[in-house]
């Protein structure tokens, strides 16, 4: 579409990173404002229309009525916001730049939000308001993790109304404060009892989870032509009705060799099935569709290794395979945070990796001993 000039202003595509976004702008020069404008309009009628009412104004002198009229907030509701808001996250959803579950966490985030924030003016939330929201779960017994977790969400759904000129401020709330502990994990012998605990069809699964510290969605939708055989390496990339959990996901994995030896068993034995054969590495009852659980096997697999501290039992999940394998990368072997971050799948810098996926085991504690010779 080549550009509509109406006076001094000009209409056109909206683009973001060089796409368009399916939006129409219209660009309105610093002489008619005192300051540049590009509002943004769902249709190129909707920006037509608001160019020529703008250059009218400017004609007749009107523009000073018609900036107090553009000021003043839009009276719309929390509710009202968060539909389009969705609206616009389905639609990235579909075009594969926001995964599934992550809409799905997000509208799970928004249950309490609705019947505390659902009939409020959005530019009626403010701080205050989020705070009093915060004192609200609180007495209702959640926990302070889950609260922030809500509040991070409500602020999207803000910084959206903001991003549209609906909200003149985004307003900022502080965090409930959480007692971090470092995760309790298992060292490498005691994986390997859970592993070999496991039945047969998924221990090579589980081996690849402890020994990459890969993600279960990743491992789950590993396809063979992510698995490189004579490098010893798999890919953890996008694909058709999948993508990792950020950019940062996407990444590159080196594996061991035994566990390499069974993939190629595995490899050749998926190639004579013939009919049944799967492109999914670890497929689930159908083929062509890949596992999705694994929790039940892994919970029968952790109660026969009987893995215990000071006499009880530890508690671990399929996600602590992947905290113990950045314990054991950064304690006992001594991996760069920079290494380590790229082989987890985290951004650079990212504080999630010691925060909340090292733990320190207590043979690394007692090395800090210091004895003097007296």
């Amino acid at each position: 579409m080549k550009p509509i000039k109406i006076g001094p202003i000009r209409i056109g595509p909206h683009t973001r990173n060089g796409k368009p976004t399916g939006k129409f702008q219209i660009s309105i020069p610093k002489r008619i404002y005192g300051r540049r404008h590009r509002p943004l309009f769902d249709t190129v009628n909707d920006a037509i229309f608001a160019a020529k009412k703008i250059q009218q104004a400017f004609k007749d002198g009107r523009l000073q009525e018609m900036a107090r009229e553009r000021a003043a907030p839009a009276v719309i509701s929390f509710f009202e916001c968060l539909r389009r808001w969705l609206e616009e996250q389905d639609l990235r959803v579909r075009t594969l730049k926001k995964r599934p579950s992550s809409l799905e966490r997000d509208m799970n985030h928004f249950k309490s939000a609705k019947a505390f924030l659902g009939d409020v003016p959005i530019n009626q939330i403010t701080a205050k308001r989020l705070a009093e929201y915060q004192a609200d779960r609180l007495a209702k017994g959640m926990k302070p993790p889950t609260i922030n977790s809500d509040v991070v969400a409500i602020c999207k759904v803000l910084r959206w109304a903001h991003r549209e000129e609906l909200l003149p401020k985004v307003p900022v709330v502080e965090r409930l404060p959480i007692s971090r502990k470092a995760p309790e994990v298992p060292n490498m012998a005691e994986v390997a009892r859970i592993i070999r605990a496991l039945p047969a069809k998924v221990r090579v699964l589980g081996r690849l989870l402890a020994e990459t510290g890969c993600r279960r969605g990743e491992a789950f939708n590993l396809r063979w032509e992510d698995v490189d055989l004579k490098r010893g390496v798999i890919h953890i990339r996008s694909k058709e009705g999948w993508t990792p959990k950020t950019a940062h996901s996407e990444r590159e994995i080196p594996i061991g060799r035994e566990l390499l030896g069974q993939l190629q068993r595995m490899a050749k034995q998926n190639a004579s099935a013939k009919e049944k054969a799967s492109d999914y590495v670890f497929p689930g009852p159908d083929p062509k569709k890949p596992r999705t659980l694994m929790k039940r096997v892994f919970k029968s697999a952790l109660k026969k290794a009987n893995i215990t501290r000071n006499g009880k039992p530890l508690r671990i999940t399929v996600h602590t395979l992947r905290k113990a394998y950045a314990t054991w990368a950064a304690i006992e072997k001594g991996v760069p945070p920079r290494v380590l971050q790229a082989l987890l799948g985290h951004a650079p810098g990212s504080s999630v990796t010691d925060q909340w996926y090292i733990g320190i085991p207590a043979d690394a504690l007692r090395k800090g001993i210091n004895e003097l010779p007296l």
